[in-house]
This record gives structure tokens, sequence and C-alpha cells, in this order.
């Protein structure tokens, strides 16, 4: 029997490479996609970043790839471009998993989420983040990286494009998940989104900080293969 299509995109700042641990977990249930959204990663696209421009990137993949319609799963960011998609370009997504996605954008919010980003400050402060940024994104090169979302954030708090008015426009299963320990994400803004997706499911990590090397992979991929399969 065929293995459904998994498609599994990054967060921001982050890279596909991220998800390699995860594969030998996923490969037994799935034929596993990732890609690199623009201009991270080895991806050398210097065109500004976009929740827009990323989601018709994934949607070319999946063009390509001959994936239409597709399972997604959504890492933080990767979790808002799939909401995006699903929004607005329907039978495009099967059904879409998002964990530790942050949908509460403002321009406070986004003000907040910046400061984090300054590379400066990441040298000086946390010189092995900067090393392992440096090593993942090897196209445009990670302060570049670190720009252009800091600007895409400010972007977003200012005109949110996820809502909860939008996201009733949404006719596939969803499952939205947080970590109990997230810092980023709360409940009660993943909770606002998913009560109005009418085909939506809410599940909470114990023990889980927003990281992505940070979430224990053993109680994260059964719930991906059973929502999925």
């Amino acid at each position: 029997m065929k293995k459904p299509s998994l498609l599994l995109l990054h967060g921001a700042i982050g890279a596909k490479i991220q998800f390699e641990p995860w594969l030998p977990l996923l490969e037994p249930y799935f034929t596993c996609h990732t890609l690199d959204f623009e201009g991270h990663g080895e991806n050398s696209n210097t065109i500004p970043f976009s929740i827009p421009v990323f989601a018709e990137q994934t949607l070319q993949y999946i063009e390509q790839n001959s994936l239409n319609p597709v399972y997604v799963f959504g890492y933080s960011m990767g979790g808002y471009v799939g909401l995006y998609i699903a929004q607005n370009y329907q039978n495009k997504i099967d059904k879409l998993f998002t964990f530790a996605t942050k949908l509460a954008w403002s321009i406070e919010t986004a003000e907040k989420e910046i400061r984090m980003l300054n590379p400066e400050t990441i040298l000086q402060k946390v010189p092995k983040f900067a090393q392992e940024l440096e090593k993942r994104h090897t196209g445009i090169g990670w302060q570049q990286v670190l720009q252009k979302t800091a600007e895409m954030m400010l972007d977003l708090g200012k005109s949110p494009l996820i809502t909860e008015n939008s996201v009733k426009s949404i006719n596939i299963p969803v499952q939205m998940g947080v970590g109990d320990k997230d810092n980023m994400v709360s409940f009660e803004e993943t909770l606002s989104i998913c009560k109005n997706i009418s085909d939506a499911n809410f599940c909470v990590l114990p023990d889980t900080l927003h990281p992505i090397e940070k979430i224990d992979k053993e109680l994260l991929i059964p719930q991906i293969q059973k929502f999925f399969v």
C-alpha cells in the first residue's frame, strides 16, 4: 500500500535540516517532503520574506511534486503558512497539523519578538546559537535571515493574515498543538483560532518548550501519526 505524502514546513529562522532527526520516526508511515523557505537554509533567494511568498513557494512545491492534495505539518511559522494556504487555496491541503504556531500578532507582539533577532546581541550573548545559525543558513546568510524575518514580523503585527474570522473558510481537518511550557505561544491564542475552524482539534504536549530541538519527538510524532493515518 502506498504511503501518504507528508510535507513538513519549518519555522522562522529555521530550515528543513531541523526535521532530519524526525524522518526515521515518520518514514515508516509517510513519504516525507521538506523544503527551505525562500532565503532560508540553502535557499539563496533574497526577495522579501512574507507568508504569501512562502505559501506560493509551498504551492509550487506541491504542484511540482504531484502532491496535490497533501498532508502538511507546520511547525511555528510553518503552521502559519499552512493555515494561510488552507483558508485561501481550497483542495491543496488534505489535512493540516500545526504546532507551536504564533497566532496573536500585533505591533507590540512583533516588537517584542524582533528584539530577540538582533545579530549583534546574539553574537555577544549566545555565540553558540550564532554558530548554529551560520551553519543552518548557507544561502543568504543568517544575519540577512534575521533582518528579513524581523521585517516580516512587523508586517504581521500591522496586518495579521490569520484571524478568528478568516479561518472560518477552512474546510479541512486541522489539528492545532502547543507545548505547555511554550513562552512564545499561548493556549488562549491557539484555541481562539482553533474554535473558529469547523473541523479542528486542540492538543497540548506536556513538558514542552517552543524550540523545535526541545520538542520530544517520541511524544509528538505519535500524535502526528494518529491524526494523519
